[in-house]
């Protein structure tokens, strides 16, 4: 397959600026852009905006994409940081693919061993994120906002949707 992303989203409480705004800018750049969540149907955003579920997770074959891309918001935590996510995180890593986290996500690329000595940011508004990026080996740069390193994109939230977007366009 090819100019082909899945953008995993939560079933609930998922950002909607960062979903819309990547998916609108990579699909006007060629890509198919399939939405994954942790269950079928219709996801429900923070701000109750809807967005149609392509796939579940669990059907998601990881070859058959050029990159995951983690999108945040409250629920992120609660529905994709687990081991069904890890499993297909390390897959990705494993076949040289892209991976990107924006918000809160780029904990979940973390726990995932996916961001070992790399240089990343995300949201820090609880103040967690460097015990978290230490734990797991992982260089935080709170002076940027977007980081790219390697096939690896995070972001700190909404405010740089685009930014994160063009920096996923930039390597993949």
């Amino acid at each position: 397959m090819h100019n082909r992303v899945a953008m995993i989203i939560a079933s609930k409480g998922f950002q909607p600026v960062e979903y819309e705004v990547p998916k609108k800018i990579l699909q006007e750049a060629g890509f198919t852009v399939v939405t994954v969540s942790d269950k079928v149907g219709n996801a429900i955003s923070k701000d109750d905006t809807k967005a149609h579920i392509d796939m579940a997770l669990n059907d998601m074959q990881v070859v058959d994409f050029d990159g995951l891309i983690f999108i945040g918001g409250p629920g992120a935590m609660e529905h994709l940081d687990n081991d069904l996510s890890y499993r297909k995180i390390q897959e990705a890593v494993q076949l040289g693919k892209l991976i990107a986290a924006i918000c809160i996500a780029p904990r979940i690329l973390a726990k995932a061993g996916a961001l070992v000595t790399k240089r990343a940011t995300g949201w820090n508004e609880d103040g967690l994120l460097h015990e978290i990026f230490q734990k797991h080996a992982v260089v935080l740069d709170t002076d940027a906002k977007v980081i790219i390193d390697g096939k690896r994109v995070t972001a700190t939230g909404p405010e740089v949707a685009q930014e994160f977007a063009q920096a996923i366009l930039s390597i993949i």
